[in-house]
């Protein structure tokens, strides 16, 4: 039995025969099997298009930003060794020891 379709202007199209199978979608190529010499080259080629991509900071940048780092990194040791010196006798005294 075949199926008609109609359209606006009255023309009956058909479509296709039932109990066929329709084609489903396309099946990708087999990708093919690179060696691990040619991965390794793609890879670098791929790095060395993205770096050439890569805005550089100019070297007052470079020492500002390392200036804020360094600040950041400081300033944090600090705290750390302060809260460790507080609440290393505290922990000590709750648990029982000595502490330092």
């Amino acid at each position: 039995m075949t199926t008609n379709l109609t359209d606006k202007n009255g023309t009956t199209t058909p479509t296709r025969k039932e109990g066929v199978k329709m084609a489903g979608p396309a099946k990708p190529a087999p990708a093919k099997k690179d060696g691990s010499y040619q991965k390794l080259v793609k890879y670098l080629q791929e790095v060395q298009a993205e770096l050439r991509k890569t805005t550089w900071p100019d070297r007052p940048k470079l020492i500002a930003s390392t200036k804020v780092v360094l600040g950041a990194v400081f300033v944090t040791g600090l705290y750390l060794y302060v809260i460790d010196t507080i609440l290393t006798p505290v922990i000590g005294w709750i648990v029982g020891g000595r502490g330092r």
